[in-house]
């Protein structure tokens, strides 16, 4: 019994190290996406027209 009672608390302690880790990698990417700097997708760099350059004087 004294068993059982070691490899659950064992075993909830693990999981529980688990989903903390989990929640905190989410946390971390979701932080660094707010933080990026938005990219064109080359679809949308192809659809854009070039703006015509001014002749040099």
């Amino acid at each position: 019994m004294i068993y059982i009672a070691i490899w659950l608390t064992l075993a909830s302690a693990w999981l529980g190290s688990w989903i903390w880790a989990w929640a905190m990698e989410a946390r971390d990417k979701k932080a660094l996406a707010a933080q990026a700097i938005p990219v064109a997708e080359p679809k949308e760099i192809a659809a854009k027209p070039e703006r015509p350059v001014a002749a040099a004087a």
